[in-house]
């Protein structure tokens, strides 16, 4: 009996250093993917933080092709930084939640225009007050599309009725192959006479 309360012990040990180590580890999910807008819509670039503690002192969304003094999007010490700002993101770029509640840092930006297509990146910083991007981790990364007015929408419904169509043609064929084997098979055999019934 004593040793397996020593094993139990030894396992509770391990299972507790365990998450313990996995807590301290900041944990992220770096998540490429691409969102298509149409010019004029507002549109959420979305960034959540896993393993958020509450303790990063900025969030800063920014274009590799950007000069490299300005960003899209400064929020550090509970504030908006828009000192350098890029001038076609001022007063177009806000966080979705500002209190940040669990991790998200999802940008909105408004009234979308073609000069706003590109990559964008989401950084947090967690201890310094430096701004520099190579201080910063890297949250994630999102391509931005744009879209004339109109063509967002229009871009899936081709896709749909583009899958109905083939799906229609497909019914179409199969059933055609069916009438023609239908066709071709020959008639049924005609009964024996002494097996009919007088």
């Amino acid at each position: 009996m004593a040793s397996i309360n020593i094993n139990i012990l030894n396992v509770c040990k391990f299972h507790f250093c365990f998450y313990t180590l996995i807590s301290v580890i900041p944990l992220h999910v770096m998540v490429n993917s691409t969102i298509t807008a149409a010019v004029g819509q507002n549109v959420t670039l979305p960034c959540q933080v896993l393993n958020y503690s509450g303790t990063f002192n900025a969030v800063m969304w920014n274009r590799p092709d950007l000069e490299k003094n300005h960003y899209v999007f400064l929020f550090k010490d509970g504030h908006i930084d828009p000192e350098d700002q890029h001038d076609i993101y001022k007063n177009r770029v806000q966080l979705k939640d500002r209190t940040m509640k669990d991790g998200d840092v999802s940008l909105i930006l408004k009234n979308v225009t073609f000069n706003d297509r590109g990559k964008y990146e989401c950084f947090i910083q967690r201890e310094t007050n430096n701004t520099d991007t190579d201080n910063n981790e890297l949250i994630t990364s999102i391509s931005l599309s744009v879209v004339p007015p109109g063509h967002v929408g229009l871009s899936a419904g081709l896709t749909v009725a583009a899958l109905v169509g083939v799906g229609a043609i497909f019914g179409v064929v199969m059933f055609l192959r069916h009438q023609k084997k239908k066709k071709n098979s020959p008639p049924p055999a005609a009964p024996e006479p002494d097996m009919m019934l007088i």
